[in-house]
C-alpha cells in the first residue's frame, strides 16, 4: 500500500492501482476486512477504464464474501453481476447466493443458485 501511495503521488495511476490491488489481496489473505475494502476502493478510484473498474469491484465483492462480510458482498455483487459474463458471472452468482443465504434471503439464494446452474449447463464442459 505504501508503494501505491507513492506511485499515486508521483502521478503513476496505473502502477499505484496495481500496488493497491496487490496489497488488498494480501490483507484479504490476512483476514483484514476493512483494510481489504479500503485498498480495493483506493484502486477503484485510480481505475482508468470501465473494464478495470468492473474487475476491481468484482474482486472486492468476492473478497468480502470470502471474508464473510455477507451483507456488503451482496450489495457489491448486485451492482457488478450485470457487467460480468462467463466464468466470472458464474463465480459472482455463487458468491452472491452464499451471501444471500447467510443474510437469510432464501428465495433469492435459490434463484441465484438456479441461474448459476443454468449458466454452467449452457457453457457445457468449458465452464467445468
Amino acid at each position: 500500500w505504501l508503494l501505491g501511495h507513492h506511485w499515486r503521488e508521483a502521478g503513476e495511476s496505473e502502477r499505484a492501482m496495481r500496488c493497491f490491488i496487490t496489497a488488498a489481496e494480501r490483507t484479504r489473505d490476512a483476514l483484514a476486512i476493512e483494510e481489504t475494502y479500503d485498498l480495493y476502493s483506493r484502486a477503484l478510484e485510480l481505475a482508468a477504464s470501465d473494464e478495470d473498474r468492473v474487475r476491481i469491484r468484482f474482486e472486492r465483492a468476492l473478497s468480502l464474501a470470502k471474508l464473510e462480510d455477507f451483507a456488503r458482498a451482496d450489495r457489491e455483487l448486485t451492482v457488478v453481476i450485470p457487467s460480468l459474463s462467463g466464468e466470472d458471472e458464474i463465480e459472482a452468482l455463487i458468491a452472491r447466493a452464499r451471501s444471500s443465504l447467510w443474510t437469510e434471503q432464501t428465495e433469492q439464494t435459490m434463484a441465484l443458485a438456479s441461474r448459476a446452474v443454468e449458466l454452467v449447463g449452457a457453457a457445457g464442459d468449458d465452464a467445468r
